[in-house]
C-alpha cells in the first residue's frame, strides 16, 4: 500500500517528449468493417456518438501550434484516429497546416475516397510521408 506524505518541496517534472500525436480529424466512416473497433457492427453507437463529427480546422492549428512547442528531436502527426480522414471534406486544409508548420504527416485510411487529385496534393508536399 502506498501512503502519500505532504512535503514543501516543489514537484519538478522532466521536460515533455512527444514524438508523435494523432488527432482525430472526424470519427466518422464510409465503412462499416466487421473487425473495426469504431465502426463494425453493432459498436457504431459507440465512444464517438455525443462528439462533433468533424474537428474545426482553428482548432487544429491551435493544436499544432501548441506541439511545434514541445522539446521533441523528432514529430510526426496522424491527423487521424478512428475515423476515416478523408470523410473530412476539408482534409486538405488540415494537410497543408502540417506541412505549413513543417511537420511531418502521415495517416492511415481504407483508400476508398483518395482521388487521384488528392493523390498529387499530398505527393506535392514535402511533409507528407506516406499512407499506412
Amino acid at each position: 500500500m502506498y501512503q502519500i506524505v505532504p512535503t514543501n518541496k516543489p514537484i519538478v517534472l522532466p521536460p515533455i517528449s512527444l514524438n508523435s500525436l494523432s488527432i482525430e480529424i472526424t470519427n466518422r466512416c464510409n465503412l462499416r468493417c466487421k473487425m473495426c473497433v469504431s465502426h463494425g457492427e453493432g459498436l457504431d453507437a459507440g465512444q464517438a456518438k455525443d462528439m462533433p463529427p468533424f474537428m474545426e480546422l482553428d482548432f487544429f492549428e491551435d493544436i499544432i501550434s501548441q506541439y511545434k512547442r514541445i522539446a521533441s528531436d523528432r514529430k510526426i502527426v496522424a491527423p487521424q484516429f478512428q475515423g476515416e480522414s478523408l470523410v473530412n471534406r476539408q482534409f486538405l486544409d488540415f494537410c497543408r497546416i502540417l506541412q505549413n508548420a513543417g511537420l511531418p504527416f502521415s495517416f492511415t485510411t481504407n483508400a476508398t475516397l483518395l482521388t487521384p487529385e488528392i493523390s498529387r496534393e499530398l505527393l506535392a508536399m514535402s511533409c507528407f510521408s506516406g499512407i499506412n
